[in-house]
């Protein structure tokens, strides 16, 4: 079985992958943290191999130009999980060498296996854990969808040999169907709605814009920087669009929800789709949308730069902010 994904390649395990698995693997940094210790020789890992990796539904992560295993992703159903579950159930567990950290590959790789979870294997809801200070693997969790169920005390794992916290997260199928909403690329048709859509947005929270501001930049919206970007929709239940992103070939230029359609996740959508689709990680917004500033921080954001004027020379404060979590 082999599941693609735009960069990276999920295909069982081969023996010959010890050396592979070694390198990153012997990382004190990938095992602990995951609940298994560091691996101490080439041999452990060819034994991990034959006696682990080698059950169904676990697969070497390798990126598509390359068939060299860097990670591990693994769809465990039934009663061969850690978790008891049922068999219309399964497990996702994953980890990545570190020199992988911070490009999205583990969010990516996780997307395609709930995918062929639900959509191929006909599971009903998937399970994922992860231990008490695992801020990247929360975080993975959390971008795919997966939101928090329970926690287990003090549990024993006698691989490390220790007793650790461990939160579970679930996602269910229904829950995967909901939040599938599409994104699409806006066509030129689309301009004059996306246009009252920046307009009613800017009047709802940019209250440091002057009615004359508005009015000023408005054409340049429509007609340069619409032109200038690429830009992506959701579009509501009537149909109607409900919030768009515009990128540049390595920005999030422009974000903006309707007033009537906040608080429903479609901001996050759009930025997740930017960082996990388009391997965007940066973006600019205004210093003075303090509810934007927050919103980008919320999300892992962090200042990298500033400018104190637009493209046009106007005073306009902007904030340059770079993506900083796995």
């Amino acid at each position: 079985m082999y599941l693609e994904t735009e960069r990276l390649r999920l295909r069982p395990w081969r023996e010959a992958d010890a050396e592979a698995l070694y390198a990153y693997a012997k990382d004190e940094r990938v095992g602990p943290i995951a609940g298994w210790p560091a691996h101490r020789s080439v041999e452990e890992s060819r034994e991990v191999i034959r006696t682990v990796f080698s059950q169904e539904g676990v697969f070497a992560v390798t990126l598509k130009d390359d068939d060299t295993a860097i990670g591990c992703i693994g769809l465990i159903t039934g009663l061969r999980s850690n978790f008891p579950i049922g068999d219309d159930e399964g497990e996702v567990s994953y980890w990545i060498g570190v020199p992988f950290w911070g490009r999205g590959l583990i969010p990516e790789a996780m997307r395609e296996v709930i995918r062929y979870g639900f959509e191929d294997l006909g599971l009903k809801t998937l399970w994922c854990g992860y231990f008490d200070g695992n801020e990247k693997s929360r975080r993975a969790q959390e971008k795919c969808g997966f939101r928090p169920h329970h926690t287990e005390e003090e549990k024993f794992y006698p691989l490390t040999g220790d007793r650790r916290i461990e939160h579970v997260s679930r996602l269910m199928r229904e829950e995967w169907k909901a939040t599938g909403i599409p994104i699409q690329k806006a066509v030129v048709a689309d301009y004059d709605e996306l246009l009252e859509v920046w307009e009613a947005a800017v009047r709802s929270s940019h209250h440091f814009l002057a009615e004359s501001d508005i009015q000023y930049y408005k054409p340049l919206v429509r007609h340069h920087y619409f032109q200038a970007v690429k830009l992506y929709i959701i579009r509501n239940q009537e149909g109607k669009i409900a919030a768009f992103m515009g990128l540049s070939e390595d920005k999030v230029e422009m974000l903006f929800i309707l007033p009537v359609e906040q608080g429903k996740g479609y901001g996050k959508m759009l930025m997740t789709y930017a960082l996990c689709e388009k391997h965007i990680r940066l973006v600019d917004v205004n210093e003075q949308n303090e509810q934007a500033a927050a919103f980008y921080h919320h999300l892992g954001y962090k200042i990298i730069g500033r400018d104190e004027t637009d493209a046009d020379g106007k005073p306009f404060p902007i904030l340059h902010l770079i993506y900083q979590n796995e």
